[in-house]
């Protein structure tokens, strides 16, 4: 028996490469070659197995020649061919029908689309009686029914089979042949390469090799017997079934139910408006009574806030209605603290103290004549001491083209970190510039000062410190004049303006009158979405948002408000609803949508008591979105509610209305703009908050997350909205995935089942938001800590303990540290010398 040598050892290795890489690619074997001469001519025809036995009877003893000699006969060829594989399906021609990709895109540029989890769209059935179409396929995932369908039941019922995944080995076979088993519809070709590999075992002419014997034991576990009785596969339900309601569904439309259905709907009342004589319901101080709900800072006005609230229709009545209102505050200035150094305030003889002591007796006497002669003696010594300060921070200023500035001397406190600042009380010199000026660096440094506090402080964080608006409430705006509609920078129904800066907000008096909290417009949102994987973008199918007016922030709602409270009664009478779904690219909509859409907008409750639509039709989605926006601005809402709103709908919604160039888009917020600005940032994930740029296009409407609410004040395992639903509602909602949508169009029925779907969850929303009290919960918390209502339905808590320690920090007459930079928090400040936190 020859023994083989350095080359054959390579040769065999090479070869096994080949065999493995051949496997990995599909399992294609090798052809069998006749003839040849020498021990080893036939070598080319063996596989691995084989192969193995070789190297095995090469190694061996004398004893094992016969198995040797076994181990080296040719391997027959096989028996017959496979069967050729049947040509696949022809498919119509539509963007929303592709093969399923290994990885579900996303929007572009925001990868935030964990909550829609299916990504593989079908196209959408054509019309009932279409010749040239044929029915949407349908695709079944192991697993989905509890067991895994016979390969004949498989084809037979859908188009598309996915199998379960297996072990990393086998799942790399099953992937070359189930690439182009796709579209076999006989269901054979799943495992066409595991049933040659028996054929090519069971026509062996020697007895199997055990690694031959080890690879059928493991495909035997993998796949069922053929022998075997297969599963009974789920039928496949027919297309024109009609959709089973949810629980939650059919509450949803009890909502809605008449208890005497012979009795008329009653009318809704028409919004309030102001009146368009020019007047300003104004109070008996000759304020105006505002309350403030959210402020924004908009870089291309420097100098100016944005104050969104209501204003009341009669100012004479303390709880009558309200509408909605900006108030522009103009000329804000920049207040900055100016260090010097120890020596220019010495008080090394006294004069200072003695100064300081004269006018606290004189203030204490109730002398104002004396108490006023006193304070201009000590003023004008600390002007002489700071001479030198003043003419150098003079000389900075008007160096970068600063004109107009003001500079005192005052006593503040300093206590925090940095080492080059005296702590304790001191005189630093206050400089106020308009804030439309250009900022001065945060490390300034002189000859006669230590730094300059204060320059970077954005003009929204300086008005609610120095004008005391802690939170949401009544505020009393001086000397506000109106704008007229065509000059207004915002989508409110009311627009003053004040040139006074921070002093023309502040506090009402305490005299005054009293008032309640306004009741506010809620409106919930939820959008069904699809992808175009053609452009690999999210789009937008239907919209739904389910609102109420009338909405106390003060206290709890009731259940009553907004849920059936029993099987006839229809209680909530508030609740009130839109929406608006477009026709697929290449699919029309289903015969008898018109007719199915007319009886809604006809006979509908709410149809009937707001005598407007709500369900519209339309053929593209820039016209879903223009009357989606048209909608939005004649409700006017306050609050938009929604689950995961921020994570996903909001950044859909807004690269939606960027990619179809749709005019007014800002009218989502109430801000007019014309520039989209960076919608990047965020959490892209589930639950994940929105950028920067994605919140500010909601300015003046506040944003409430019942997701990120339910984190923050829950213990759940889940926290889907299926979940939160049968946890804290008790209804069990019916889920619609991305892939169904298209198949909804197929017939009427089942395109309206759809809409009722999306108007669901958007009014599970908004019961989830009421179970929680997000409203009345977050409203105290910003009262308390003084900062922006928006900011705490975020639930950002270091921002309110930062506000909170602000204003507390003000009132003491403390010295407030300038933030630092992500540099500066990364190494350091560089001219303090103290590391920042």
């Amino acid at each position: 028996k020859p023994v083989p040598g350095k080359r054959d050892r390579q040769q065999l290795a090479n070869m096994f490469a080949k065999n493995a890489a051949a496997a990995t690619a599909g399992g294609v074997k090798r052809k069998t070659h006749e003839g040849g001469g020498g021990v080893y001519a036939h070598k080319v025809a063996q596989d691995a197995d084989a192969l193995l036995e070789d190297i095995l009877a090469g190694v061996g003893g004398a004893d094992d020649g016969a198995m040797a000699a076994a181990a080296f006969t040719p391997r027959a060829p096989r028996a017959h061919a496979p069967p050729p594989r049947a040509a696949p399906l022809s498919i119509p021609t539509n963007q929303f029908r592709r093969p399923a990709p290994l990885q579900p895109p996303s929007v572009a540029a925001t990868p935030s689309t964990v909550l829609k989890p299916s990504m593989v769209t079908p196209s959408a059935p054509r019309p009932g009686g279409a010749t040239a179409a044929r029915p949407a396929p349908k695709v079944t995932f192991a697993g989905d029914h509890g067991a895994i369908p016979a390969a004949g039941a498989s084809a037979a019922n859908d188009e598309y089979y996915i199998p379960p995944p297996r072990s990393p080995r086998s799942s790399l076979r099953d992937d070359g042949a189930g690439g182009d088993d796709a579209d076999n519809d006989n269901g054979d070709g799943a495992h066409a390469d595991d049933d040659d590999d028996a054929e090519d075992m069971d026509a062996d002419d020697g007895p199997p090799s055990p690694a031959a014997v080890a690879a059928a034991a493991k495909r035997s576990i993998l796949k069922a017997a053929p022998d075997a009785a297969p599963p009974s596969p789920t039928p496949a339900p027919a297309a024109a079934a009609p959709p089973v309601a949810s629980a939650a569904a059919g509450d949803w439309a009890a909502v809605f139910d008449n208890a005497d259905p012979s009795v008329a709907p009653t009318m809704d009342a028409a919004p309030a408006t102001i009146a368009d004589d020019g007047s300003l319901p104004l109070d008996p101080d000759a304020t105006l009574p505002f309350f403030f709900l959210d402020a924004h800072e908009d870089d291309k006005a420097p100098g100016s806030v944005f104050l969104f609230g209501r204003v009341p229709v009669n100012a004479t009545n303390p709880n009558g209605e309200t509408v909605s209102a900006c108030a522009v505050v103009r000329n804000m200035q920049r207040c900055m603290f100016a260090v010097p150094r120890p020596e220019a305030f010495a008080d090394t003889e006294g004069e200072i103290s003695a100064l300081e002591a004269a006018a606290a007796a004189a203030a204490a006497a109730d002398d104002p004549d004396t108490a006023k002669k006193a304070k201009g003696a000590l003023l004008r010594c600390l002007q002489a001491r700071a001479a030198d300060v003043k003419l150098e921070i003079r000389e900075m200023l008007l160096s970068r083209g600063i004109e107009q500035f003001t500079m005192k001397p005052v006593k503040r406190s300093y206590c925090f970190e940095r080492d080059d600042i005296p702590r304790g009380v001191q005189y630093v010199i206050k400089v106020r510039c308009p804030a439309a000026s250009p900022a001065l660096p945060s490390e300034l440094k002189g000859r006669h000062f230590v730094t300059i506090l204060g320059t970077q402080a954005p003009m929204l964080e300086h008005l609610m410190v120095k004008s005391r608006i802690m939170g949401p409430s009544w505020i009393a705006l001086h000397g506000a004049s109106l704008i007229s509609s065509g000059q207004q920078q915002s989508w409110c129904k009311l627009e003053v303006n004040m040139t006074g800066g921070h002093k023309s907000v502040r506090p009402p008096a305490s005299s005054g009158v009293t008032r309640d909290a306004p009741a506010l417009t809620v409106a919930a949102l939820n959008l069904k979405t699809v992808v175009n994987h053609r452009a690999n973008v999210n789009e937008i199918a239907s919209a739904s948002i389910v609102y109420m007016r009338d909405v106390r922030v003060d206290q709890p709602t009731p259940t009553e408000a907004w849920r059936p409270t029993s099987a006839k009664a229809a209680s909530a009478t508030s609740v009130r609803h839109f929406s608006v779904v477009r026709a697929l690219d290449g699919v029309t909509m289903p015969p008898g949508w018109n007719q199915v859409v007319t009886n809604e907008n006809q006979v509908h409750p709410v149809a009937l008591r707001t005598k407007s639509t709500v369900l519209s039709s339309v053929p593209s989605e820039r016209a879903l979105l223009h009357v989606l926006l048209a909608r939005l601005y004649q409700l006017d809402a306050d609050v938009i509610v929604g689950h995961n709103i921020q994570g996903f709908d909001l950044d859909v919604l807004l690269h939606r209305l960027q990619s179809n160039k749709v005019a007014n888009w800002s009218r989502v917020g109430r801000m007019k703009r014309q520039k989209f600005p960076n919608l990047g940032g965020g959490g892209q994930s589930f639950g994940g908050g929105a950028g920067f740029g994605t919140l500010s296009c909601f300015a003046g409407r506040l944003l409430a997350d019942t997701y990120l609410a339910a984190r923050e004040s829950l213990r759940e395992v889940s926290f889907t909205l299926t979940s939160l639903s049968k946890s804290r509602l008790k209804y069990d909602r019916a889920e619609v995935a991305s892939t169904d949508i298209p198949e909804k169009f197929g017939t009427a029925a089942n395109l309206l089942s759809l809409v009722k779907a999306t108007e669901t969850d958007a009014w599970l929303s908004l019961g989830l938001m009421f179970n929680i009290n997000v409203l009345p919960l977050t409203r105290q918390l910003s009262n308390i800590a003084g900062n922006l209502w928006a900011k705490t339905l975020q639930f950002t808590r270091a921002q309110r303990v930062e506000y909170l320690l602000l204003h507390e920090f003000h009132a003491r007459k403390y010295l407030m540290p300038d933030k630092l930079s992500a540099k500066e928090r990364k190494f350091g400040r560089g001219a303090g010398g103290g590391a920042g936190a």
